[in-house]
């Protein structure tokens, strides 16, 4: 499965629901993730690598060679030699950094197949030392929506290596790694802060959201790292909000959990300014179409904009909504937008 997920990912944080006091705080950087292996598949062929993810490789003129470095989709990283010799011999776990607002720029570095001069630019930022180990437990691979027996041995090869059998500690709490990994040029380790009291998250919150930043991670001090989403790891984010006027709608389509929006409304087409884009987050009321013929023809049309005669039974056309959004993509687009209310 082409999205299966390689690194601990975080939940929303809930001030409702979770008490997060003791946690540790970092700031969330608007990079690429990247899981170093340790550099134990450097040089191997991707299609020799347990994890890899080859299901596209089809498509490349040679045949990819893993660098150990991996996307959280465990696709290949092409980064340049000199970046990868400086690099330690155990796992990092961490985000490819080129400064505030620039991750599409990031993007366009990383996913070239022959690495260029801009990746002087690119900092490697490791917030977690991973174990490999959690990846090929139990003879599969350890990682959700990717099922995959192991040959023998493979557990064998990842485990036997130093560094990376059983579970390791955050990066905070490893005062010997964390100081060896300060004095590798080009690598940065995301600095933690300690919540004391309710108060120390909404005063970094604010520091970091006017430096540029979009938010903070939250990381629960008992914990270890797992390629997993978890709910000892939480993300905060500041949201900004603003309101457009409807003027079209586009036919619900199947997605990973089923049919449910198959004759709904997928998304509402709205505009902003001079920006037109598509809308979601609304509940299944909010998603009816006015008529039955327009459900009907929707569910025959997944994934289409909808004749100009279609209307929801709750959301009109020019009528105006409110959304929220965490900040402009480079064509100033609404980044991450949901439908707040109407």
């Amino acid at each position: 499965m082409n999205r299966r997920e390689s690194v601990m990912l975080a939940h929303n944080y809930d001030p409702f629901k979770h008490n997060v006091i003791g946690w540790y705080m970092s700031q969330k950087l608007d990079g690429v993730r990247c899981l170093w292996d340790g550099g134990i598949t450097r040089g191997l062929p991707c299609r020799d690598v347990p994890w890899a993810n080859i299901e596209k490789h089809g498509r490349f003129k040679y045949e990819p060679i893993a660098t150990g470095l991996w996307t959280r989709y465990f696709q290949p990283i092409m980064a340049p030699k000199w970046f990868l010799d400086k690099l330690p011999l155990f796992p990092l776990d961490g985000e490819l950094y080129l400064g505030v607002g620039k991750f599409q720029e990031t993007i366009s570095i990383i996913k070239r197949i022959e690495p260029d001069e801009r990746w002087n630019g690119i900092r490697y930022c490791v917030f977690d030392l991973p174990s490999m180990a959690n990846v090929v437990t139990s003879g599969k691979i350890n990682v959700p929506h990717f099922n995959k027996t192991l040959e023998p041995g493979i557990i064998e090869w990842v485990c036997q290596r130093p560094g990376f059998a059983g579970k390791r500690p955050h990066v905070y709490q490893y005062d010997e790694t964390y100081q060896a990994l300060t004095e590798v040029q080009g690598l940065e380790v995301v600095p933690q802060k300690k919540i004391l009291q309710s108060s120390d998250m909404g005063e970094e919150l604010d520091r970091v959201c006017m430096a540029g930043g979009e938010g903070l991670m939250l990381r629960n001090p008992v914990s270890h790292w797992n390629p997993m989403r978890s709910w000892d790891l939480l993300k905060v984010k500041k949201l900004l909000d603003s309101e457009g006027i409807v003027i079209g709608f586009t036919s619900g389509r199947e997605t990973d959990r089923g049919s449910k929006l198959r004759g709904m409304i997928g998304a509402v087409i709205v505009r902003w300014g001079s920006i037109v884009f598509e809308l979601s987050g609304f509940d299944d009321r909010e998603r009816e179409f006015e008529r039955k013929e327009m459900a009907d023809l929707a569910r025959m049309k997944p994934g289409s904009e909808m004749p100009e005669w279609f209307e929801g039974r709750i959301i009109k056309r020019g009528q105006r909504i409110s959304f929220r959004y965490r900040e402009l993509t480079v064509d100033g687009k609404p980044k991450e937008a949901r439908y707040w209310r109407h």
